[in-house]
């Protein structure tokens, strides 16, 4: 078995990051079954809607609650939830979800996304900005 070590050299083999889920539909549902088996620590958020206020476990198809409550992606303060990573799946659009990933790389988060839009921005000619804000978004995450 490897031994995962920090920059200090402290062993973190058994490290569990907390984990975002950034839009709780079908994808973000799916990713929270798989982090529950494994005992990771989730917090949530979404866009407004019938899920905001709700237990993640319910909406996961979970049969307990996990005590974490569906939030407003735009108006918490990703400083406070403790995130380590947050998983944005509320859509592949980088231009939609450009915002989002200011605010979690400022809040020092690191973006997992499940799209291939924001990771091969210049393959994409559905939008004429999307060269423009992947640099934007490589910007903001190096200065963030």
């Amino acid at each position: 078995m490897s031994v995962v070590r920090d920059s200090n050299g402290q062993d973190r083999t058994d490290f569990k990051p907390n984990i975002m889920i950034y839009g709780v539909g079908y994808y973000g549902a799916e990713a929270v079954r798989i982090l529950v088996k494994k005992g990771w620590p989730i917090a949530a958020v979404n866009q407004a809607g019938p899920k905001i206020g709700k237990d993640l476990g319910q909406i996961a198809g979970l049969k307990e609650d996990l005590g974490v409550i569906v939030q407003v992606c735009e108006t918490v303060d990703y400083a406070t939830l403790g995130a380590d990573i947050a998983l944005v799946v509320q859509t592949e659009r980088l231009s939609l979800n450009f915002v989002a990933y200011r605010r979690l790389f400022g809040a020092g988060i690191i973006v997992i996304c499940h799209g291939s839009e924001p990771t091969r921005p210049r393959r994409s000619f559905s939008h004429v900005l999307t060269p423009f804000l992947a640099e934007r978004r490589t910007s903001a995450c190096i200065r963030g």
